[in-house]
């Protein structure tokens, strides 16, 4: 309403100026804007945090559980580089030394006594073995000469059956000449044949007779001897087992040697362990023994790894949402105060702790940082380059709450109208504010200063040129 009135008033006085016929009035009575051109301009905007340089590698911290012995040594002071492997510190091994002599001459009489009770046992094996060797064989040659008798008694059982069996032949012989017509001299001579030859067919049947009725008699104590020789194979099988398994069981039960040779073995590392070694490479950050006094919290060192070397800073509350991983940082530290470090935000954590947010930056070229160095860090939250812009205080908001700008447009009379264009915002520094408008194009003269002119107003204007930011 009184921009309205403003102009209304304007109006009128333009108005008698004409009618008086003065132009040199009519010029002395526009007012000058200030106008720069929509153009690209590099927007930067940045915060300041100081940080300490740290390696982004957790810290490494050297702890024993041999709290009950004394530091003797301690290798290193704060501040000292140490690769990984090397001995930092060492413990006092006197007792531990004492325990481990006694244990050995004790395993050492204990193994004496023990192997040669193992060795009776295992002579105890062999002489089993052995008797069980001489009585298999004896069985067996029982089975092997049973088995010979039982072959000859079948040879000659055959041998009497194959005789009964010609002789009977010769007998049917006799018995059909004899059916036939004979002299009383020839039946007499056939009698006396077939008398002799039936006496000697009995013979060879008993003779085969005999030698079935002892073949099954062989059979049979084959049979036994077979037996026998299966249990007695079960048996010593048995007798070797056992006493494989009582010698066996003694090495592994009586030997001094199972439960005091892991007692030694656990003394050794012991030993071994007294002797601290740095697990990784590193600067000494923290040293929490003394020579001659026990390690009685278990901490010795602490080791900070040179590696990956990064700026730790804390990001307050109000600035956490501004700042992102991949933004461009800039790093300054005292020992190099004439030197600007290019890097960049590696990351920030979402726990807050007391002071705010951890956040790191990495930084390009790490050879002249040390751990533990102060540094301060300025952070880009905005770094574009070429972005079409105005001067922040250009743009305004009409009554409808919208973005606008005032473009200056000229006249042929060589004055300038302006105009509301309604834009849409981006990025915004303290200088610059990003506009995008189809009605705008790069060189456009917009107004810096806005709350002093109206819309259609006409005016003259002055150029100002724009300036790179942080210029």
């Amino acid at each position: 309403m009184k921009k309205k009135l403003l102009k209304a008033i304007a109006l009128i006085g333009a108005s008698c100026i004409l009618f008086t016929g003065c132009d040199e009035s009519e010029a002395e009575t526009l007012k000058v804007a200030n106008v720069t051109p929509y153009s690209k301009n590099d927007l930067e905007k940045t915060m300041i945090v100081n940080g300490v340089v740290e390696s982004a590698v957790k810290d490494s911290v050297i702890t024993t559980e041999l709290t009950e012995y004394k530091v003797t040594a301690l290798h290193y002071k704060l501040g000292d580089y140490v690769n990984a492997g090397d001995i930092v510190c060492e413990l006092d091994t006197t007792e531990l030394e004492k325990e481990i002599a006694e244990l050995e001459k004790e395993i050492a009489d204990s193994d004496e006594l023990s192997n040669y009770r193992y060795q009776q046992m295992q002579e105890g094996v062999s002489k089993a073995q052995k008797q069980a060797d001489l009585d298999l064989q004896a069985a067996q040659k029982k089975i092997d000469d049973e088995q010979a008798n039982r072959d000859t008694l079948q040879q000659q059982y055959e041998e009497n059956m194959a005789a009964y069996n010609e002789m009977a032949a010769e007998i049917e012989k006799i018995r059909e000449q004899m059916s036939g017509e004979l002299t009383e001299e020839q039946r007499e001579l056939y009698d006396q044949q077939y008398a002799t030859m039936m006496e000697t067919s009995e013979q060879f049947m008993m003779a085969y007779e005999t030698a079935q009725a002892q073949i099954r008699e062989s059979d049979s104590q084959l049979e036994i001897y077979k037996n026998a020789f299966d249990s007695l194979k079960i048996r010593v099988e048995s007798d070797i087992n056992s006493a494989i398994f009582e010698r066996d069981t003694y090495s592994l039960q009586d030997n001094a040697s199972t439960e005091k040779q892991k007692e030694l073995d656990e003394l050794r590392e012991k030993l071994e362990n007294t002797k601290v070694k740095a697990e990784r490479g590193g600067v000494i950050s923290n040293i929490a023994v003394e020579v001659g006094k026990k390690c009685e919290s278990g901490l010795i060192m602490t080791i900070q790894s040179t590696d990956d070397i990064c700026i730790h800073t804390i990001i307050s509350e109000e600035d956490l949402l501004s700042v992102e991983s991949g933004m461009r940082a800039v790093v300054e530290i005292k020992a190099k105060s004439d030197e600007e470090f290019e890097g960049k935000v590696d990351r920030v954590l979402d726990i807050k702790t007391n002071d705010g947010f951890d956040g790191y930056i990495k930084v390009d070229d790490t050879k002249d940082f040390r751990i533990g160095m102060n540094a301060t860090v300025e952070i880009f939250t905005i770094d574009e380059k070429d972005v079409l812009s105005v001067s922040r205080t250009s743009v305004f908001k009409n009554d409808e709450e919208q973005d606008c700008v005032y473009k200056a447009t000229e006249n042929d009379d060589g004055t300038y109208k302006i105009e509301e264009i309604p834009v849409e915002t981006g990025l915004e520094t303290i200088k610059y504010t990003e506009v995008k408008s189809s009605e705008l194009s790069e060189g456009d003269y917009i107004v810096s200063t806005p709350s002093k002119f109206d819309d259609g107003e006409i005016v003259e204007v002055k150029v100002k040129s724009t300036e790179k930011e942080g210029e």
